[in-house]
């Protein structure tokens, strides 16, 4: 399975949201498979917006390993700035989340998984 995980930020150039998510990734690195799509990164001096895929990360995930990952995310989204979010396969985050909303959208992604992929 993969987890595509967006981050962004509304007062953040291009190049701290790609510094941002390179340091999201090397965490992620921790618990599971973690890649960046071609054109992930801006060219130098990239005007906002020129790359739509900048500070995305595909993350192939067993589904026993979905809550260690999105620990791992949620705990890095609160050390950071506060116009930093992250977009967990369509569920927006910002600041502090608590392990009730991190539970909800754990059961949530395995069921449109399951869904998704009948046995």
């Amino acid at each position: 399975m993969a987890l595509r995980i967006q981050v962004t930020g509304t007062s953040l150039d291009d190049a701290e949201v790609a510094v941002a998510s390179r340091r999201l990734r090397s965490e992620l690195l921790d618990v599971a498979d973690v890649s960046t799509p071609p054109g992930a990164r801006p060219e130098p001096g990239a005007k906002s917006g020129a790359v739509a895929t900048i500070g995305l990360l595909l993350v192939s995930v067993a589904p026993a390993t979905i809550a260690s990952v999105v620990d791992a995310a949620l705990g890095w989204l609160r050390r950071q700035p506060l116009d930093v979010e992250l977009d967990i396969d369509g569920q927006k985050f910002s600041g502090n989340v608590t392990r009730a909303q991190r539970d909800q959208l754990v059961a949530t992604y395995l069921e449109r998984v399951a869904r998704e992929d009948p046995p």
